[in-house]
């Protein structure tokens, strides 16, 4: 008996814990308040870094499944209408690439559309006032960049995939 009622008290503690963070994060973007939700993206995308562990070798890495589970994690708020990353897009291939993702937010004055940018990988040099050392190894992880206004990018996205 003691062990079912500690269990009820552990299931309602961790259901309350997750929904005041989902009405933060959608607090903050309801009232247009773009630093905190920038600052909880950055978090999510420092515990996915290294990718989601798969059977490629190290040098193969496919962050596919990474950013769909970030995406995932966005469309699962209340308060993003919608969101897409340009997976349909055709890119240059180099090292490090960068991804963009797309997010529609319901806000107090009506839907705003914001673009995050996500480095995928590292060369492992610093930039020193136009000098370029090699200071450690290329790493293979994923480093927040920047959010800006874009709008109409989730749509776009979306016509590219279905031509595809």
């Amino acid at each position: 008996m003691k062990t079912t009622i500690l269990l009820l008290i552990s299931i309602f503690i961790c259901s309350l814990v997750y929904s005041q963070n989902n009405s933060k994060f959608c607090a903050a973007s309801f009232d247009t308040n773009f630093k905190k939700v920038e600052r909880d993206f950055k978090h999510e995308i420092y515990k996915l870094k290294n990718g989601i562990n798969s059977k490629l070798p190290r040098s193969e890495i496919n962050y596919s499944k990474t950013l769909d589970s970030l995406l995932l994690w966005l469309k699962n708020h209340d308060c993003v209408k919608d969101a897409m990353w340009d997976k349909c897009q055709n890119k240059i291939l180099n090292y490090p690439g960068s991804s963009i993702i797309g997010v529609i937010f319901k806000t107090k004055n009506g839907e705003v559309e914001k673009c995050f940018t996500v480095q995928l990988g590292t060369t492992g040099r610093l930039n020193l006032f136009g000098w370029h050392p090699k200071i450690s190894r290329s790493k293979n992880k994923l480093i927040y960049k920047q959010m800006k206004d874009c709008s109409g990018f989730v749509k776009e996205q979306q016509r590219l995939c279905l031509q595809k």
